[in-house]
């Protein structure tokens, strides 16, 4: 069984425009992406109704299928105890439902919150705050036909994927699953043990390297992490969806993406 592979626009955030990003996904024969909407490249503020017309006959015209959207989470945080900024984040978060269902893309990737290392929020009240914001937005998720795909990420206040399911379990909506990061895992569990864990809730694999003692997207190779494992769990587990690269190695983007597709090909993934 083949694995279907994609890569994000994430990787080239700093270093070109989106468009030329997409167009250097195309060049190394992607066909499946993850659209990043922050800036310097686009929020989905930016994109009127022609921008996001636009963007589509782009991606179209290159045969890249968007099938996940991300804003990352620089600055947003549906855990925030301040009202504003947290009512912010969910109105952000609802435009992006907006854009990935009139680009016909499947997953909106969410990082519940952020947690500040100083004085982190207890776990009741950021699990109580990051359900109360995940909850307003579903309804227009579900009305849009649009997965909410949950990750963990280290500075989250749900970093491993016991406290990540217990999110989804509390949610318990059809539209509310998970994006398994094997390199933010990794920092807290063994990625396979993460795949079953959430085998039934999950909607979308992100990869990239990284070390136990230092987070990083690194190059598939860079690391720690077992790839090899990680593709005969999604195999054996069934997993038919897209994994989607995200390598975040700013000063030399194309070589980290190059390798990495070249790393994961002879595992059975297939762009």
């Amino acid at each position: 069984m083949s694995l279907k592979l994609g890569a994000a626009t994430y990787t080239y955030l700093y270093a070109s425009t989106l468009d030329d990003a997409l167009g250097r996904l195309a060049d190394m024969g992607v066909r499946a992406c993850e659209l990043t909407l922050a800036r310097p490249h686009s929020t989905a503020d930016d994109l009127d109704a022609a921008a996001r017309r636009r963007l589509a006959q782009r991606l179209a015209s290159l045969g890249i299928e968007p099938v996940a959207l991300q804003p990352t989470f620089l600055d947003i945080n549906l855990a925030s105890l301040n009202d504003g900024f947290r009512q912010e984040s969910i109105r952000q978060m609802l435009a992006c439902i907006e854009v990935a269902a009139d680009l016909g893309v499947g997953t909106v990737v969410i990082v519940p919150g952020r947690m500040n290392p100083l004085m982190p929020l207890p776990p009741e009240l950021a699990l109580d705050r990051i359900a109360g914001s995940i909850a307003a937005l579903l309804p227009s998720a579900e009305r849009l036909g649009v997965t909410l795909g949950l990750e963990s990420t280290p500075p989250s206040p749900l970093p491993d994927t016991a406290r990540l399911l217990r999110l989804v379990q509390r949610l318990s909506h059809p539209n509310a699953k998970v994006t398994l990061d094997v390199a933010n895992n990794f920092m807290f569990e063994s990625p396979v043990a993460a795949l079953e864990a959430v085998r039934p809730h999950l909607a979308l694999v992100h990869l990239s390297d990284t070390k136990r003692t230092q987070w990083l997207h690194a190059a598939v190779g860079d690391g720690e992490v077992d790839f090899a494992a990680v593709a005969q769990t999604l195999r054996t587990l069934g997993y038919d969806g897209v994994s989607i690269l995200e390598t975040t190695v700013p000063h030399e983007p194309d070589d980290a993406l190059r390798r990495s597709l070249a790393a994961l090909r002879p595992l059975g993934w297939e762009t």
